[in-house]
């Protein structure tokens, strides 16, 4: 028993020494080999040094359509989550991630399991060590018992496929992010598309309803004479060109309300528009600085999600290595086993048996 404790502690000290994956880091960006004569290129030991940079999930205390101040967006924004089929998968591609590292993280431990039975048979005389010709009994048999089962993960194997998992897990939870952005952008865009054309729509119906109504006088002076043909033709032309411009923004309306209505997930129908959102359209947008720092693409969730993935086929690099190395399990059981169910419990009936195994493909 000594000497089996000594193995385990042995083996659990060296699970975590044996990772074959290669040291991890970000590609190196090669120096431009274009001419100075052609394109005027200052090396990074003039301006600084490249910059090593870890992406980090973005802050969670607040979203980037607060500062349209849109009156309506948000709650569109929520339907249009909620009712999209493509982040719904990802959703639950994203559970089925975590529920893959979760197993990869279960092998790491010992596995236990417990059983019980009773069989009935009869053993040839061979079988028994007894006399050929012999005639053997029938018997029954009990049995009870746990068996345990280990892996030592000496070479990172099983550490190294937790690790990938995990990567992925956060990699599908990164591009969920990236789709929900851009669903997000695209329910903000057309929703101040439909405010602006439906501005456009009622100011084009306004005019056209005055340009009917002095339509209507001038057609009264030609009735009476004192307009000549070509004057009440242009008037007619003009009119007729107000009417096709007025049906086509009110089509552009309807087809900004349907388009809508599909990222909303809904059947196609006229969204109502909050009046404070149409003013809010007339508020000046907060600037972005003129300058932006490059390191904040490295929150681009598309991004983070890329890194995520490199870094999970690094960690999968160490796991095909240690595919090639041995593979050591220390397997043990212990019950009790009788051929009468009375006796099953006493402790004389006791068997046990303890196996390493040593395996290399």
């Amino acid at each position: 028993m000594r000497n089996g404790l000594v193995v385990v502690m042995l083996g659990l000290t060296l699970g975590g020494c044996g990772l074959l994956a290669p040291s991890f880091k970000l590609p190196e960006v090669p120096a431009s080999t274009t001419p100075a004569t052609t394109l005027p290129f200052v090396t990074p030991e003039v301006v600084g040094s490249w910059a090593v940079i870890t992406p980090e999930p973005l802050s969670t205390t607040g979203t980037w359509y607060e500062a349209l101040a849109l009156p309506g967006l948000p709650e569109l924004i929520a339907t249009a989550s909620a009712n999209n089929p493509t982040l719904a998968t990802l959703a639950a591609r994203g559970t089925q991630a975590r529920a893959n590292a979760s197993s990869a993280l279960a092998a790491q431990l010992p596995q236990l399991d417990a059983a019980a039975g009773a069989s009935r048979g009869r053993l040839a005389p061979s079988q028994a060590n007894v006399p050929s010709g012999t005639d053997t009994d029938t018997t029954n048999t009990y049995n009870a018992g746990l068996s345990a089962s280990f892996e030592f993960d000496l070479f990172g194997r099983l550490s190294g496929t937790t690790k990938a998992n995990n990567l992925l897990a956060l990699a599908t939870d990164e591009l969920y992010n990236d789709v929900k952005l851009a669903l997000e952008a695209e329910v903000a865009r057309t929703y101040v598309a439909l405010i602006a054309a439906n501005e456009v729509a009622q100011a084009w119906a306004t005019r056209l309803s005055a340009s009917e109504q002095q339509f209507a006088l001038l057609s009264k002076r030609y009735e009476l004479g004192e307009l000549s043909l070509a004057e009440w033709q242009g008037a007619n032309a003009r009119l007729q060109q107000q009417r096709t411009s007025a049906l086509q923004a009110a089509t552009n309306t309807r087809q900004l309300h349907h388009a809508l209505a599909t990222l909303l997930g809904q059947p196609a129908a006229e969204q109502t528009i909050d009046p404070a959102a149409t003013n809010a359209l007339y508020e000046v947008v907060p600037a972005l600085p003129a300058e932006v720092s490059s390191l904040v693409l490295a929150n681009r969730p598309d991004v983070r999600a890329a890194a995520k993935q490199l870094e999970a086929a690094n960690a999968a690099i160490g796991v095909a290595r240690a595919a090639f190395l041995p593979r050591i399990n220390l397997t043990a059981n212990a019950g009790l086993a009788s051929t009468d169910l009375s006796e099953l419990f006493n402790w004389n009936n006791r068997t046990w048996a303890a196996c390493p195994v040593v395996s290399l493909p």
